[in-house]
């Protein structure tokens, strides 16, 4: 890991089992001793473990989490955290600030997928940094292909850290990120940093010939 700008794991590769769940804790020790930033997607999949064993093992693992990518279910799933607020938007604040005040994670992202229909839903997610959250824009999505957009808002936020980004920026591009690879068939997001910031930026309707 010498000289590595981060370290990025998921909740499927400690629930593989068998070695797995050990070879993450070393990692992200390691990590942590070469001041690496850590990042985790919780990625909860009951097909893999139970949330016993999941919450075990992850609650191991988080303490050298730096950014914590999540949603509501996975956190319930894992940790047994409840959301509160009569909003989505209110929920998702609730489960970020709940994973940061445990696990003294320094940013917590949420995302709020809201299913309106197999070809529609509202897209939007929030980020937790420094005990203040920025919430993005909503995105009103017509689906082509679902699969990877939180994969994509995931690797979104980590370029905005690296990139050094501000709250604000970081969570609107990631979530602009995520909204067009809903718009793009298969997992892998064909687009351009110039074209995400357009549409984080409220600029991505317009017609470039």
């Amino acid at each position: 890991m010498q000289g590595a700008d981060g370290f990025h794991f998921s909740g499927i590769t400690p629930g593989l089992g068998g070695e797995m769940p050990r070879a993450c804790l070393e990692a992200v020790k390691t990590a942590r001793r070469l001041q690496i930033p850590v990042s985790c997607d919780l990625n909860y999949r009951a097909k893999l473990w139970t949330p016993e064993q999941a919450g075990r093992v992850m609650t191991e693992l988080m303490p050298y989490v730096d950014l914590c990518i999540a949603n509501e279910a996975e956190a319930q799933d894992m940790f047994g955290i409840q959301a509160s607020g009569a909003s989505g938007e209110e929920r998702c604040e609730s489960v970020a600030r709940q994973i940061a005040e445990r696990f003294g994670t320094k940013e917590v992202a949420v995302t709020l997928l809201e299913s309106l229909s197999s070809e529609e839903d509202d897209w939007s997610g929030l980020l937790y940094r420094e005990g203040e959250c920025r919430l993005s824009r909503k995105y009103r999505v017509h689906i082509v292909d679902r699969v990877g957009c939180g994969d994509c808002f995931g690797a979104a936020l980590i370029h905005g850290v690296q990139k050094g980004w501000d709250a604000g920026r970081q969570i609107e591009f990631a979530v602009a990120a995520g909204c067009l690879n809903q718009t793009i068939e298969f997992d892998f997001n064909l687009v351009t940093e110039e074209e995400i910031l357009a549409l984080a930026e409220g600029k991505g309707g317009d017609l470039k010939r």
